[in-house]
Protein backbone atom coordinates (compact mmCIF):
# COMPACT_ATOMS: atom_id res chain seq x y z
CA UNK A 1 0.00 0.00 0.00
CA UNK A 2 1.19 3.55 -0.78
CA UNK A 3 -0.05 6.65 1.05
CA UNK A 4 1.06 10.27 1.18
CA UNK A 5 2.91 11.75 4.14
CA UNK A 6 -0.14 13.95 4.78
CA UNK A 7 -2.42 10.91 4.96
CA UNK A 8 0.00 9.18 7.38
CA UNK A 9 0.05 12.21 9.68
CA UNK A 10 -3.75 12.44 9.69
CA UNK A 11 -4.29 8.73 10.38
CA UNK A 12 -1.11 7.53 12.14
CA UNK A 13 -2.83 5.12 14.52
CA UNK A 14 -4.71 3.42 11.71
CA UNK A 15 -1.57 2.81 9.65
CA UNK A 16 0.45 1.60 12.66
CA UNK A 17 -2.12 -1.19 12.98
CA UNK A 18 -2.24 -1.91 9.25
CA UNK A 19 1.57 -2.21 9.20
CA UNK A 20 1.22 -5.39 11.24
CA UNK A 21 -0.20 -7.11 8.17
CA UNK A 22 1.47 -5.35 5.23
CA UNK A 23 4.18 -2.87 4.31
CA UNK A 24 2.97 0.69 3.85
CA UNK A 25 5.03 3.02 1.63
CA UNK A 26 4.90 6.74 2.38
CA UNK A 27 5.26 9.09 -0.58
CA UNK A 28 6.07 12.77 -0.96
CA UNK A 29 5.70 14.52 -4.30
CA UNK A 30 5.11 11.13 -5.88
CA UNK A 31 8.34 9.55 -4.54
CA UNK A 32 8.63 6.89 -1.82
CA UNK A 33 10.41 8.43 1.21
CA UNK A 34 9.62 5.95 3.99
CA UNK A 35 8.27 2.48 4.71
CA UNK A 36 6.03 1.47 7.60
CA UNK A 37 6.64 -2.19 8.43
CA UNK A 38 6.71 -4.83 11.15
CA UNK A 39 9.73 -7.18 11.31
CA UNK A 40 7.76 -9.85 13.15
CA UNK A 41 5.06 -10.60 10.60
CA UNK A 42 5.21 -13.48 8.12
CA UNK A 43 3.64 -11.71 5.17
CA UNK A 44 2.83 -14.85 3.18
CA UNK A 45 1.00 -16.26 6.17
CA UNK A 46 -0.91 -13.00 6.58
CA UNK A 47 -2.03 -13.00 2.96
CA UNK A 48 -3.08 -16.66 3.17
CA UNK A 49 -4.99 -16.04 6.40
CA UNK A 50 -6.63 -12.87 5.13
CA UNK A 51 -7.83 -14.10 1.77
CA UNK A 52 -8.62 -17.57 3.06
CA UNK A 53 -11.12 -16.18 5.59
CA UNK A 54 -13.16 -13.77 3.45
CA UNK A 55 -15.22 -14.05 0.26
CA UNK A 56 -13.46 -13.18 -3.01
CA UNK A 57 -16.04 -10.41 -3.54
CA UNK A 58 -15.02 -8.53 -0.39
CA UNK A 59 -13.10 -5.28 -0.91
CA UNK A 60 -9.67 -4.61 0.60
CA UNK A 61 -11.15 -2.04 3.00
CA UNK A 62 -13.74 -4.59 4.15
CA UNK A 63 -10.99 -7.16 4.63
CA UNK A 64 -9.00 -4.76 6.80
CA UNK A 65 -12.03 -3.98 8.91
CA UNK A 66 -12.62 -7.69 9.40
CA UNK A 67 -9.02 -8.20 10.59
CA UNK A 68 -8.57 -5.04 12.63
CA UNK A 69 -12.09 -4.05 13.63
CA UNK A 70 -13.54 -0.57 13.62
CA UNK A 71 -11.08 2.21 14.45
CA UNK A 72 -11.26 5.98 14.85
CA UNK A 73 -8.36 8.33 15.56
CA UNK A 74 -8.74 11.44 17.72
CA UNK A 75 -5.73 13.76 17.98
CA UNK A 76 -4.55 16.05 20.79
CA UNK A 77 -7.01 15.02 23.53
CA UNK A 78 -6.69 16.60 26.98
CA UNK A 79 -6.44 14.08 29.84
CA UNK A 80 -5.85 15.40 33.33
CA UNK A 81 -2.63 17.44 33.42
CA UNK A 82 -1.42 16.14 30.06
CA UNK A 83 -2.49 15.90 26.44
CA UNK A 84 -2.61 12.62 24.52
CA UNK A 85 -0.99 12.91 21.09
CA UNK A 86 -3.39 10.31 19.66
CA UNK A 87 -6.42 8.47 21.05
CA UNK A 88 -7.33 5.34 19.11
CA UNK A 89 -11.01 4.40 19.56
CA UNK A 90 -11.69 0.66 19.35
CA UNK A 91 -15.08 -1.08 19.69
CA UNK A 92 -14.61 -1.92 23.39
CA UNK A 93 -11.51 0.02 24.42
CA UNK A 94 -9.46 3.20 24.06
CA UNK A 95 -5.73 3.23 23.30
CA UNK A 96 -3.47 6.21 24.01
CA UNK A 97 -0.39 6.93 21.88
CA UNK A 98 2.43 9.22 23.06
CA UNK A 99 4.95 10.33 20.42
CA UNK A 100 8.54 11.20 21.39
CA UNK A 101 10.83 12.50 18.66
CA UNK A 102 14.62 12.40 18.94
CA UNK A 103 14.49 16.06 19.99
CA UNK A 104 12.18 15.33 22.95
CA UNK A 105 13.37 14.55 26.49
CA UNK A 106 11.89 12.37 29.23
CA UNK A 107 11.30 15.37 31.51
CA UNK A 108 7.48 15.13 31.37
CA UNK A 109 7.16 11.43 30.55
CA UNK A 110 6.63 10.26 34.13
CA UNK A 111 3.63 12.54 34.58
CA UNK A 112 2.33 11.70 31.10
CA UNK A 113 2.51 7.95 31.83
CA UNK A 114 0.42 8.47 34.97
CA UNK A 115 -2.24 10.38 33.04
CA UNK A 116 -2.36 7.94 30.11
CA UNK A 117 -2.74 5.07 32.59
CA UNK A 118 -5.67 6.77 34.30
CA UNK A 119 -7.64 7.28 31.08
CA UNK A 120 -6.89 4.51 28.57
CA UNK A 121 -7.18 0.72 28.34
CA UNK A 122 -3.98 0.32 26.26
CA UNK A 123 -1.02 2.65 25.82
CA UNK A 124 1.82 2.95 23.30
CA UNK A 125 4.87 5.17 23.03
CA UNK A 126 6.30 5.86 19.56
CA UNK A 127 9.96 6.98 19.62
CA UNK A 128 12.79 7.93 17.29
CA UNK A 129 15.97 5.88 17.03
CA UNK A 130 17.73 7.92 19.75
CA UNK A 131 15.24 6.72 22.37
CA UNK A 132 14.62 3.27 20.88
CA UNK A 133 17.33 1.43 22.84
CA UNK A 134 16.27 2.55 26.31
CA UNK A 135 12.65 3.74 26.16
CA UNK A 136 11.52 0.49 27.81
CA UNK A 137 13.26 1.61 31.00
CA UNK A 138 11.00 4.67 31.16
CA UNK A 139 7.53 3.19 30.58
CA UNK A 140 5.69 0.38 32.44
CA UNK A 141 5.72 -3.22 31.20
CA UNK A 142 2.12 -3.02 30.00
CA UNK A 143 2.96 -0.20 27.57
CA UNK A 144 3.63 -1.00 23.92
CA UNK A 145 6.75 0.43 22.29
CA UNK A 146 7.16 1.34 18.60
CA UNK A 147 10.50 2.57 17.22
CA UNK A 148 10.99 4.69 14.10
CA UNK A 149 14.47 4.23 12.62
CA UNK A 150 16.30 6.02 9.83
CA UNK A 151 18.97 4.31 7.65
CA UNK A 152 22.58 5.02 8.74
CA UNK A 153 23.32 6.96 5.55
CA UNK A 154 20.22 9.11 6.02
CA UNK A 155 18.80 7.91 2.72
CA UNK A 156 16.00 5.55 1.82
CA UNK A 157 12.90 4.52 3.73
CA UNK A 158 12.20 4.92 7.43
CA UNK A 159 11.38 1.72 9.30
CA UNK A 160 8.75 1.36 12.01
CA UNK A 161 9.27 -1.56 14.42
CA UNK A 162 6.90 -2.86 17.09
CA UNK A 163 9.41 -3.52 19.88
CA UNK A 164 6.74 -4.52 22.39
CA UNK A 165 2.99 -4.99 22.08
CA UNK A 166 0.76 -3.28 24.64
CA UNK A 167 -1.26 -5.35 27.10
CA UNK A 168 -4.37 -4.17 28.94
CA UNK A 169 -3.60 -1.39 31.39
CA UNK A 170 -4.41 -2.52 34.97
CA UNK A 171 -4.51 1.07 36.29
CA UNK A 172 -7.28 2.57 34.14
CA UNK A 173 -9.69 4.56 36.37
CA UNK A 174 -13.33 4.35 35.19
CA UNK A 175 -14.21 7.76 36.64
CA UNK A 176 -11.40 9.30 34.55
CA UNK A 177 -12.15 7.45 31.31
CA UNK A 178 -15.80 8.49 31.33
CA UNK A 179 -14.70 12.15 31.60
CA UNK A 180 -13.77 11.98 27.91
CA UNK A 181 -17.49 12.19 27.04
CA UNK A 182 -19.45 15.40 26.52
CA UNK A 183 -22.71 15.96 28.43
CA UNK A 184 -24.99 15.12 25.43
CA UNK A 185 -23.06 11.84 25.02
CA UNK A 186 -23.60 11.03 28.69
CA UNK A 187 -27.31 11.77 28.21
CA UNK A 188 -27.53 9.29 25.32
CA UNK A 189 -25.94 6.58 27.46
CA UNK A 190 -28.48 7.34 30.20
CA UNK A 191 -31.28 7.00 27.65
CA UNK A 192 -29.91 3.75 26.20
CA UNK A 193 -29.90 2.21 29.67
CA UNK A 194 -33.31 3.51 30.78
CA UNK A 195 -31.84 5.79 33.44
CA UNK A 196 -33.43 8.86 34.98
CA UNK A 197 -32.24 12.00 33.15
CA UNK A 198 -30.97 14.05 36.14
CA UNK A 199 -31.22 17.06 33.82
CA UNK A 200 -30.39 19.62 36.52
CA UNK A 201 -27.62 17.56 38.13
CA UNK A 202 -23.90 18.19 37.62
CA UNK A 203 -21.84 16.20 35.12
CA UNK A 204 -19.90 14.70 38.02
CA UNK A 205 -23.14 13.40 39.56
CA UNK A 206 -24.34 11.98 36.23
CA UNK A 207 -21.00 10.24 35.62
CA UNK A 208 -21.17 8.59 39.05
CA UNK A 209 -24.72 7.38 38.43
CA UNK A 210 -23.77 5.89 35.07
CA UNK A 211 -20.81 4.04 36.61
CA UNK A 212 -23.12 2.70 39.33
CA UNK A 213 -25.91 1.58 36.98
CA UNK A 214 -24.30 0.33 33.75
CA UNK A 215 -22.22 -2.90 33.70
CA UNK A 216 -18.58 -2.11 32.78
CA UNK A 217 -18.38 -4.19 29.58
CA UNK A 218 -21.58 -2.64 28.22
CA UNK A 219 -20.56 0.85 29.33
CA UNK A 220 -17.18 0.79 27.56
CA UNK A 221 -18.85 -0.44 24.38
CA UNK A 222 -21.25 2.48 24.57
CA UNK A 223 -18.45 4.96 25.32
CA UNK A 224 -16.65 3.80 22.17
CA UNK A 225 -19.88 4.06 20.17
CA UNK A 226 -20.30 7.68 21.27
CA UNK A 227 -16.71 8.54 20.33
CA UNK A 228 -17.11 6.83 16.94
CA UNK A 229 -20.12 9.07 16.25
CA UNK A 230 -18.68 12.31 17.67
CA UNK A 231 -18.74 15.17 15.15
CA UNK A 232 -16.27 17.94 15.97
CA UNK A 233 -17.70 20.16 13.23
CA UNK A 234 -20.99 20.55 15.11
CA UNK A 235 -19.77 20.66 18.72
CA UNK A 236 -21.09 24.17 19.38
CA UNK A 237 -24.51 23.42 17.92
CA UNK A 238 -24.74 20.06 19.75
CA UNK A 239 -23.94 21.56 23.14
CA UNK A 240 -26.25 24.54 22.64
CA UNK A 241 -29.15 22.28 21.63
CA UNK A 242 -28.57 20.17 24.72
CA UNK A 243 -28.50 23.27 26.98
CA UNK A 244 -31.73 24.60 25.47
CA UNK A 245 -33.47 21.26 25.84
CA UNK A 246 -32.46 20.91 29.49
CA UNK A 247 -32.62 24.56 30.61
CA UNK A 248 -34.90 25.05 33.66
CA UNK A 249 -38.11 26.95 32.81
CA UNK A 250 -38.01 30.68 33.54
CA UNK A 251 -39.82 31.84 36.66
CA UNK A 252 -42.99 33.82 36.09
CA UNK A 253 -44.77 36.35 38.24
CA UNK A 254 -43.47 38.94 40.65
CA UNK A 255 -42.11 38.25 44.06
CA UNK A 256 -44.43 39.26 46.85
CA UNK A 257 -43.09 42.00 49.06
CA UNK A 258 -42.58 41.10 52.65
CA UNK A 259 -44.80 42.91 55.09
CA UNK A 260 -42.96 44.92 57.69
Amino acid sequence: MSITATELKANLGKYLLLAASEDIFITRNGKVVARLTSPYQDKLEVVDTLFGSIPATMTLEEAREERLGKIRIIEEKTMGRSRADIVMVLPEALAGIEIKSDADTYARLGRQVEDYDRYFDFNYVVVGSTHGAHIREHVPQHWGVISVEEPADGKGALDFYVIREAVRNPYMEPDKKIRLLWRPELARIQEKNGMYKYASASKEFVRRKILECVPPKLLWQQVSEELFERDYTTIGQTLEEYRRAHRPPARTGKKQKRRR
